[in-house]
């Protein structure tokens, strides 16, 4: 049985000639027993055993045997820079950050009339001036038009805080205020006029004070002023109510 059982083995791991010669020649060639075997597709022993018989001296692996070396317990790695002190204060080279301020920016978009207003703050009593500033620019007009977002600010009690009840009240109910929808703000021109003024007035640099930046956004107001710059907004009712999906019921009286 155990003769049997060799020699079935042996049977199996004959190769035909045209794999043999194959196999012989890329060991002359000096390839390692594991390209051998993903090239011809021949087991490693079984091509071990050709090129042996051969005479061909098979190639190791390379790394073979060998293993890398180990660090001491006692290596001290010392190509690091030294631990720097909590209390050092690290120096920045770049710009540094003075503070934040805030420009009101309100337009006429037909006429091309532009109401820019810098301030350090966007509170509640800096919207009241700024409204007081553009009611003061239509005395002759019934009612003003106001299209705003839903800030928090943007209130007839922010008016009313700034300037009692009854000038408050007065003075909010020179406007007639339109609230854009929920994630509409778009909607508003103003938006359209934010863009204009961070573009072509502020850019890409940093203002060092706000007395500069006052000074600045007077300027651009002024030309643009000049100029009568309007907006050629595009977007009209009917594509407005199919973008929101709103539609408007008609009295059948």
């Amino acid at each position: 049985m155990t003769g049997a059982a060799v020699a079935s083995v042996a049977m199996a791991n004959v190769l035909k000639e045209e794999k043999k010669q194959q196999v012989l020649a890329l060991g002359r060639l000096g390839w390692s027993l594991r390209r051998i075997e993903q090239a011809a597709g021949v087991r490693r022993e079984t091509a071990g055993a050709y090129l042996k018989a051969a005479g061909i001296e098979v190639r190791k692996p390379r790394g073979w045997g060998r293993r890398p070396p180990s660090k001491p317990a006692n290596e001290v790695i010392t190509d690091f820079s030294p631990a720097k002190p909590a209390n050092e204060v690290i120096t920045d080279l770049g710009s540094t950050r003075c503070g934040t301020a805030n420009v009101f920016c309100g337009v006429e978009p037909k006429a091309g009339r532009h109401f820019s207003k810098v301030t350090p703050t966007r509170c509640s009593a800096e919207f009241a001036d700024y409204l007081l500033e553009i009611a003061a620019s239509y005395p002759e007009a019934d009612s003003i038009h106001l299209v705003m977002d839903n800030l928090s600010t943007h209130t007839r009690k922010a008016l009313v805080q700034r300037f009692g009840e009854s000038a408050g009240d007065w003075l909010w109910k020179r406007f007639t205020v339109h609230y854009t929808p929920k994630h509409g703000s778009w909607l508003n021109q103003a938006e359209m006029e934010v863009s204009l003024f961070s573009r072509q007035c502020l850019g890409k640099r940093r203002i060092a004070d706000i007395t500069s930046l006052r000074k600045q956004t007077r300027a651009w107001n002024r030309c643009m002023n000049r100029t009568r710059v309007a907006i050629d907004w595009k977007f009209t009712r009917k594509q407005a109510r199919h973008k929101l999906h709103y539609t408007i019921k008609r009295s059948q009286y």
